[in-house]
């Protein structure tokens, strides 16, 4: 051997570092299969978590997952609109996730979960809305775009402010009590965004109101505006009562911004979801036509006409109604059962700008044609005579029995009833209290 060789390693210590450099190896290798093994997991629980099955096993969720599956959306995955595009996004919501299902395990859950949709995630799909946005929804022309990109009474809207979950059961179905209350909320019947038109069109066919046939085309044939017929919404005035206010927030500064309603919207409605209904209380569109209903109906009939004629004594209305007179059954007016307003008789008449608007021949005409001129003067005529003729017969059985009799106090009553109300106002019910 010469000098400049390496003395022999000896066999021990080769063998030793033999297997320590393989347990390294080895070492290595099950770090690595560990590492392949977790993400596999990760990967498989970031599925099952994902799928819309998982959701519905939690019992707080079983109402939204049920609503889900019978709604349009049921072959859509929950995370595809719960979960907006972006990779930031979906890190965000995992993390919400796991956070609903620790406290579901933990019992530190809510009953009412919530959440929010953003626009970006509906639009994944519904993108060509804000373009070609126009559909019919019931008998409403509809348009998405100029909602969504326009802002709307000086507001600005969101997906979710139409497509909410304030119906249990309705799963992100159209909330038509927020549509009401945007259009019609300070608004004046049939004008600025309480036009009947900017949402509907004129139907081209006939319909039945209670005994009343009315073909929908002569609407635009003789200038009828919707009004006439159609009642104005009712119920509230769709007012933020403040105590609403404390059932979310506590904070003394908070409550004082009540009356800044231009960062109350922006804050609940373009930056949050909250539902309209959750602040606002409730205004109907149209109230429904119900003869049963007349005496609570009358503000309705009367709308403008009651800073006159007071709703609980107007003859006019009691006529109208088919209510107010003695010993015969009520007997409501058909067009009173039509829903037709008294401004639908008492309109705006040419060359009569500043006077109560009187009801004349012209008011028939108007929706029925020239040939209801002869039935208006009839009507009016008929029940002229008949009112006489009774009002002498009442004197001559008075003059007979003695203006005290007690019974003739419901003849006048009925008789005063038609003088003072005008009997076209109801002439059926007119005829029928002047034969009793």
């Amino acid at each position: 051997m010469s000098a400049e060789s390496p003395p022999p390693v000896p066999l021990p210590t080769r063998i030793r570092e033999a297997l320590r450099s393989r347990g390294w190896r080895t070492a290595g290798l099950g770090a690595g299969i560990l590492a392949a093994v977790g993400l596999i997991g990760l990967f498989i629980t970031v599925e099952v978590t994902s799928q819309p099955q998982f959701c519905g096993s939690c019992h707080i969720m079983k109402p939204y997952y049920d609503s889900w599956r019978h709604s349009s959306h049921k072959n859509i995955e929950c995370v595809d609109c719960h979960i907006p595009p972006g990779v930031t996004a979906e890190i965000h919501k995992k993390f919400e996730a796991l956070s609903m299902v620790a406290s579901y395990f933990t019992a530190t859950y809510g009953t009412n979960p919530w959440t929010e949709i953003e626009d970006a995630a509906c639009l994944r799909c519904h993108e060509r809305r804000l373009l070609m946005g126009k559909e019919m929804v019931g008998d409403v022309l509809f348009d998405h775009s100029a909602h969504l990109v326009e802002m709307r009474r000086g507001k600005t809207l969101r997906c979710t402010s139409c497509h909410s979950q304030i119906v249990q059961g309705s799963h992100i179905a159209v909330t038509t009590s927020t549509c009401i209350l945007c259009h019609f909320k300070g608004q004046k019947a049939g004008e600025g965004s309480a036009r009947c038109t900017l949402c509907h069109l004129n139907p081209r066919k006939t319909v039945r109101a209670g005994e009343v046939q009315f073909d929908h085309s002569k609407a635009e044939e003789f200038g009828m505006e919707c009004v006439w017929c159609h009642a104005q919404p009712a119920g509230s005035t769709g007012e933020v009562p403040r105590e609403r206010c404390v059932t979310c927030h506590n904070q003394q500064a908070r409550l004082e911004k009540y009356r800044d309603t231009d960062l109350l919207h922006r804050k609940h409605v373009a930056e949050h979801k909250i539902d309209c209904m959750d602040c606002h209380l409730l205004l109907e569109h149209v109230t429904p036509v119900d003869a049963k209903l007349a005496a609570t109906r009358i503000n309705t009939a009367a709308s403008e006409c009651k800073s006159c004629h007071d709703t609980s004594h107007s003859p006019q209305l009691s006529l109208y109604t088919g209510t107010g007179g003695r010993g015969v059954p009520a007997m409501p007016s058909v067009m009173y059962q039509a829903g037709v307003r008294c401004e639908g008789c008492h309109m705006e008449l040419p060359g009569h700008g500043g006077e109560v608007n009187r009801a004349s021949n012209v008011s028939c005409m108007a929706c029925h044609g020239a040939a209801y001129e002869k039935i208006y003067r009839n009507w009016k005529e008929g029940t002229e005579r008949r009112t006489a003729a009774v009002a002498n017969q009442l004197d001559a059985t008075a003059r007979a029995l003695g203006a005290g009799d007690p019974r003739l106090a419901d003849a006048r009553h009925n008789l005063a009833l038609v003088r003072r109300a005008h009997g076209i106002h109801n002439v059926p019910y007119s005829y029928a209290l002047l034969r009793k």
